[in-house]
């Protein structure tokens, strides 16, 4: 994943692999068929695709001679140029650098991890047990990681046409929520993860005429515009170190506390203090 991707402010899902390092397994091969499937392979054909859930710790571990790191670079390109086509046909009314901000709010690390997890490819992500011991950070970035070199197998093995069809359906799901609420929720995108495509469109040209520059400002910009407006001066952002897993964000106005909030890293406590800040400032 590129670094610009890995900047987005997030609350890294918690993630559980249900397979563990067993090379030839009956289990993962039913739920990899299972997944398969919902892409558009072809009955007990996979491609790549299992190559594309092979993470470097699993590959290491069982030594094979494979694994998703060629994927996801192939993946990370593909997931780019089928935004930028998307947003360049949805959104005439904005320039290159709306569509950039536009385009950067759907495709990061945040968002790639969550439709991850949605799409199940936590269930069939091969993972060593080493890597089980790091943080849940690192398990987000897994996640995002494998996310793109999927679409990377998808894009070899199904072509272009049927890989954009499946990926903008996806990416559609967080342009849906940021539009309608602002800021992105794990609860938000489950819930419309679950509507139909057609729902999905139809509840996006509803909101059509919603959609401005600011619709794709990060949230910490968006809430200190509106705390410059409403009390004509600049939020105070503190963030300290409560122990070496726990991190504290506190947003102040003057010498009001208007938000605080703990994370496992500063800025997945910071995610958490902007939103309820944000939460506040609108009610």
């Amino acid at each position: 994943m590129s670094n610009q991707k890995k900047q987005g402010l997030s609350q890294s899902p918690k993630i559980i692999p249900s397979f563990l390092i067993q090379e030839h397994d009956s289990k993962y091969e039913i739920a990899l068929k299972n997944f398969a499937e919902k892409l558009g392979y072809p009955k007990n054909q996979y491609g790549k695709l299992k190559e594309a859930l092979t993470h470097k710790s699993f590959s290491n571990e069982c030594q094979l001679t494979y694994d998703n790191q060629r994927l996801e670079y192939l993946g990370d390109a593909v997931v780019d140029l089928i935004c930028a086509e998307e947003l360049f046909k949805w959104m005439p009314q904005f320039q290159e650098g709306d569509l950039t901000n536009a385009r950067a709010s759907l495709v990061n690390e945040y968002c790639m991890s969550r439709m991850s997890e949605l799409m199940g490819i936590d269930l069939v992500l091969r993972v060593g047990k080493g890597e089980h011991k790091q943080g849940e950070q690192a398990q987000s970035v897994r996640l995002a990681d494998a996310f793109e070199s999927v679409v990377g197998a998808s894009y070899l093995d199904l072509g272009k046409d049927q890989t954009h069809r499946w990926l903008w359906r996806i990416l559609k799901v967080p342009l849906y929520v940021m539009v309608k609420q602002s800021h992105l929720s794990f609860e938000s995108l489950k819930q419309t993860y679950l509507l139909s495509e057609n729902q999905l469109d139809e509840a996006l040209n509803t909101l059509e005429a919603k959609i401005t520059k600011s619709t794709f400002q990060p949230l910490k910009t968006k809430l200190q515009e509106k705390i410059q407006t409403q009390y004509h001066q600049n939020p105070t952002f503190i963030s300290e170190k409560l122990n070496p897993k726990k991190f504290q964000c506190t947003i102040k106005i003057a010498d009001r506390i208007l938000a605080q909030s703990t994370g496992s890293t500063v800025s997945a406590a910071e995610w958490e203090c902007v939103k309820l800040a944000w939460q506040q400032m609108e009610t």
